[in-house]
């Protein structure tokens, strides 16, 4: 056992304080500058200079000309909120970590955006417990214990519900596009969003679904994805690439992908089956 595992196994508290203490002033320290797309935005560097997640930013703001609201599941500092915003579309944003939260409230209200925006300081889940535990900080915090090697001795609880539970039928009849990045957790978030999954018309949900990285159970990664893929595919939805989402992932690519035979995505698009995009 390394020092630092030795000191966080003698000291748990006092590594978790640490960690989000040093967590804390790094988020406040970074200055609001104007990005690429037009707005004010305190973050990763990546994020401020416009080349964060290429590939998924290209799809997801692709995609803004199709809906009327966005869903942010897993927000971190608003990176995506402030995109969808600056599109003018209503936004309802899900983010539980108190760091990122502050953080994204302080990008939304520079940006004069508040009037269309909304935010839930909780994690989403099946709904089947009111407080999890978060693991780790930033971008890859996660409830998943040990995804992507996070401290178990860097934790917080946060508040926790599901989207049925927040939401309901508040969205019916709207057009709704779901963005959903909650390393690791995509499955229980999906489990409890069966009003969403199921109304008219059915919405436009990016999902990140992480095969090969991060995954504490390696037998899981596998099961995990599949009952992703599968919930869309029983709803009556058609899976897409966030890469080219003229290319359809199919159960046969799907296995293929499984495999190691095509390469994996970061995000994958679902849309209903009679939608063309």
């Amino acid at each position: 056992m390394g020092l630092k595992a030795k000191f966080e196994s003698m000291f748990p508290r006092v590594a978790s304080l640490y960690r989000t203490l040093r967590d804390e002033i790094k988020s406040w320290s970074q200055g609001h500058e104007m990005t690429p797309m037009g707005f004010l935005f305190s973050g990763d560097r990546s994020m401020q200079q416009g080349f964060f997640e290429p590939v998924e930013t290209r799809a997801f703001t692709g995609l803004l000309n199709r809906v009327e609201v966005v869903l942010n599941v897993g927000a971190n500092v608003g990176y995506y909120v402030c995109i969808a915003l600056k599109h003018k579309k209503k936004v309802v944003a899900f983010e539980p970590l108190s760091s990122n939260y502050k953080k994204l409230l302080s990008n939304v209200y520079l940006n004069n955006y508040q009037k269309d925006f909304v935010l839930y300081p909780v994690a989403l889940s099946d709904g089947s417990s009111s407080i999890v535990k978060m693991f780790g900080a930033g971008t890859g915090a996660s409830t998943l214990s040990g995804w992507a090697n996070n401290s178990l001795f860097q934790n917080q609880l946060v508040s926790c519900s599901s989207l049925d539970e927040v939401l309901g039928q508040k969205l019916k009849g709207q057009r709704v596009l779901i963005l959903i990045d909650v390393e690791g957790a995509e499955f229980p978030v999906l489990d409890g969003a069966n009003v969403l999954m199921t109304s008219e018309p059915k919405p436009i949900w990016m999902v990140e679904v992480v095969i090969r990285e991060h995954h504490p159970d390696l037998e899981n990664r596998i099961l995990n994805a599949t009952n992703i893929f599968e919930r869309f595919w029983e709803a009556g939805y058609v899976a897409r690439k966030s890469s080219d989402v003229s290319q359809v992932v199919s159960r046969e690519v799907f296995q293929r992908i499984l495999s190691g035979e095509d390469p994996e995505e970061r995000n994958y698009i679902f849309v209903s089956g009679d939608v063309c995009l």
